[in-house]
């Protein structure tokens, strides 16, 4: 149940920064390229956004999702 809950909380990230920029003042093509580019954003392993953070070298930063 928590993997797959885990999984669609991490597909459903960039649905969630789409609908949220226009909420923050973002124009709609802003909020376009912010959902698109959500999955894409990475950090050098400090459990950060990255989607090794969530899924991968056993992070699992559950808490953020």
């Amino acid at each position: 149940m928590l993997q797959s809950s885990n999984y669609l909380l991490i597909s459903l990230l960039p649905v969630s920064i789409y609908w949220s920029m226009p909420r923050f003042g973002f124009d709609q093509p802003s909020a376009e390229m912010g959902g698109v580019v959500a999955s894409l954003v990475a950090t050098a392993g400090i459990g950060g956004l990255s989607f090794a953070s969530y899924v991968l070298r056993g992070w699992e930063v559950h808490t953020q999702v």
